[in-house]
């Protein structure tokens, strides 16, 4: 999947057959209207809200829902787990806009603008955005809230980079244990050893404490949790099965709100592994398989 920022990028200046068209409904005086507050639109079956704030400048977060518990990440969160395996990550700068009447003009952060057309329906409650010069939608918002500021229920930069670290040495940890197991036919049964065969990493371990909850010859779980407020615990589960070319199956699942404790671990319904109740599984938008197992120059265990 793109990072979510170029996704909205996509869909507010090059467009997207995937979006409805509205109800149609009596457009009213454009000049009465402003884009300033927070609008909401769905892409790519991804619930996106979009806040226009005072100062010209568009904040873009992305709604999560896990049972009864909502909250907002910052848009650049996928892109930031793409990098899991980097040293260091950036936000992107922010994109810049100023309304003139029923004209937008949105700046990018190399400078280019983009010029769109704001159509005001449903009472200004529902927003057709076009390009301009030409009548077809690039992309249809609806409003939230007047307010201009991000939701209080928003993951802080703090919490993203909490969780990159977290997440981080969890997938070195169980790298470990696959390489181990090449070399082996096993899997190591004291965390201190595979600590041993990764590179240090100081700012996951003032974030995260890890345990290796279950090992077998044919599994490996291993779980981080969390040694600082407001950040979830992760378990990462690796079995291994015996194909020649897939020879591990695995899952990362995290709890659905911040947490202390040990997460539960996963589940098998239906001959298919899933993360249990409260919690969910962790995309990393590339194959845990492939990011775990480097088995064509496995490391010597001693």
């Amino acid at each position: 999947m793109k990072a979510l920022l170029r996704s909205i990028l996509l869909c507010l200046m090059v467009g997207t057959p995937a979006l409805a068209e509205p109800t149609p409904s009596a457009t009213i005086n454009q000049n009465q209207q402003s884009i300033i507050g927070t609008w909401s639109t769905n892409i790519f079956n991804q619930s996106i809200v979009i806040i226009f704030d005072n100062t010209g400048v568009i904040k873009i977060v992305s709604e999560k829902t896990y049972g009864d518990y909502k909250y907002y990440e910052l848009a650049e969160y996928n892109k930031l787990m793409d990098q899991i395996s980097n040293e260091s990550f950036k936000l992107d700068p922010d994109l810049k806009y100023k309304q003139q009447g029923n004209s937008l003009e949105v700046t990018h952060p190399d400078g280019r603008i983009e010029k769109n057309t704001l159509d005001f329906v449903n009472s200004g409650r529902t927003l057709n955005l076009s390009r301009e010069n030409n009548s077809e939608s690039v992309a249809v918002f609806t409003k939230v809230s007047d307010s201009n500021e991000i939701s209080k229920n928003t993951e802080s930069l703090t919490t993203l980079e909490g969780h990159f670290q977290g997440l981080r040495k969890l997938v070195a940890l169980q790298t470990a244990q696959s390489d181990y197991w090449v070399q082996k036919k096993r899997f190591v049964s004291q965390l201190t050893n595979l600590n041993s065969k990764i590179k240090p990493m100081p700012n996951s371990d003032r974030s995260y404490r890890y345990e290796l909850l279950k090992q077998g010859q044919r599994q490996s779980i291993i779980a981080a949790i969390p040694t600082q407020p407001n950040l979830r615990s992760f378990v990462l589960q690796l079995d291994r099965v015996g194909r020649r070319q897939q020879p591990f199956n695995g899952i990362i699942c995290g709890t659905d709100r911040p947490s202390d404790q040990i997460p539960p671990l996963p589940q098998f319904k239906k001959k298919e592994l899933v993360c249990a109740p409260k919690t969910h599984q962790v995309d990393l938008n590339y194959s845990i398989e492939s990011s775990l197992l480097k088995s064509s120059q496995p490391r010597a265990i001693h």
